[in-house]
């Protein structure tokens, strides 16, 4: 288990392995076994079992797509375009419909905040960003 990451299939692997050597009901001089460790014996079994486990393993740590560069502004529409409507505003009570409303604008600001902490590699948080603004609108019937 060593290496594996959450992405990967790792743990499903050994869940399949897992049920497929599990006995159903086996009672041995009193004692239940768990695992039908004889299926590992046969060498292609164990050999097939080993290589899928490095596999996995290796798979987990050289695939990750990091990219080391500061963010673009087309990185930051993106993500800006990717999220989800209607969710609860943040910690800075900042809701995503009004990050979405002048995406050209919202990137400018956001981009150079993000340059920032990019470089200096440390969050500033502004007071402003943790004042927020409620209007009650009345519904019909109140």
């Amino acid at each position: 288990m060593k290496g594996a990451d959450v992405g990967t299939d790792y743990h499903l692997v050994l869940a399949k392995l897992r049920l497929k050597m599990k006995r159903h009901v086996i009672v041995n001089n009193g004692k239940r076994l768990k695992f039908q460790v004889n299926l590992l014996q046969d060498i292609n079994k164990r050999k097939k079992f080993q290589k899928t486990r490095q596999v996995f393993s290796q798979s987990s740590t050289n695939d990750l797509p990091i990219n080391p560069e500061q963010p673009s502004n087309e990185e930051t529409a993106k993500a800006i375009k990717a999220l989800k409507s209607n969710k609860a505003a943040g910690p800075y009570l900042i809701p995503p419909e009004e990050l979405k409303v002048d995406i050209p604008t919202t990137v400018d600001i956001l981009y150079g905040i993000f340059v920032n902490i990019w470089e200096q590699e440390k969050v500033h948080v502004r007071s402003d960003w943790k004042e927020g603004h409620l209007i009650k609108l009345p519904k019909k019937g109140d």
